[in-house]
């Protein structure tokens, strides 16, 4: 299960390197200074399926929920919780 599941992040970071993410920094590691639960959230707009045609607005959208993420009524995320 854990070889999986290294193999699994590997590939999620060799993708990522080789996309545009529109110049976002990687993920900070948690913060080992805060006790208690950490919240994070990894947000994708996928616009392109095999079997599906072109969706229009997924940026868009991922884009709107981040910012929902960052307000109150979400929680009041940081930014540096959030990867987009």
């Amino acid at each position: 299960m854990r070889k999986y599941f290294s193999i699994t992040i590997i590939t999620f970071f060799l993708l990522a390197s080789i996309t545009d993410v529109a110049g976002q920094a990687p993920p900070k590691p948690r913060d080992t200074t805060i006790l208690g639960p950490q919240t994070f959230a990894m947000i994708m707009g996928i616009s392109s399926y095999k079997y599906v045609r072109p969706l229009t607005y997924a940026d868009k959208d991922a884009e709107m929920f981040r910012d929902y993420l960052k307000s109150p009524a979400a929680g009041k995320l940081g930014d540096d919780n959030i990867f987009i």
